[in-house]
This record gives C-alpha cells, structure tokens and sequence, in this order.
C-alpha cells in the first residue's frame, strides 16, 4: 500500500503530465495548469503569476 506522501507525489507528476501535454505556449500551459490544479488542491481562487526579470515583465493568470 503506498503512503499518503506517494500518493500525492504520484498525482502531482500526472497533473504536471497532462498540462505538459496540452501547453503549446504560455497561454495553454497556463489554462491548463488553472483548469487541472483544484484536483489536487482544494481552492477558490488560483493565480499564475510569471515574471521575466531580464525584460521587467509579469503575466498574471487567474480563475
């Protein structure tokens, strides 16, 4: 039987998989990412927020 600490691990690698398989760009890993993450965790907002410190630029995601 596989502890709880794998399991999650388990989930999370099959998470990050499947958003893997569908981001083409920024934009699809982002929407993928906002879609899929409340499987594993509970939550009413969710926000990604990438910066590009070499260009002084940050894109923020949100549900």
């Amino acid at each position: 039987m596989a502890t709880l600490a794998a399991r999650i691990a388990e989930q999370g690698l099959k998470l990050l998989n499947e958003i893997a398989a569908e981001a083409w760009g920024l934009e699809s890993f982002a929407s993928s990412g906002l879609d899929r993450l409340p499987r594993l965790v509970a939550s009413e907002v969710i926000t990604l927020s990438i910066c590009d410190l070499a260009r002084g630029r940050r894109t923020a995601f949100s549900t």
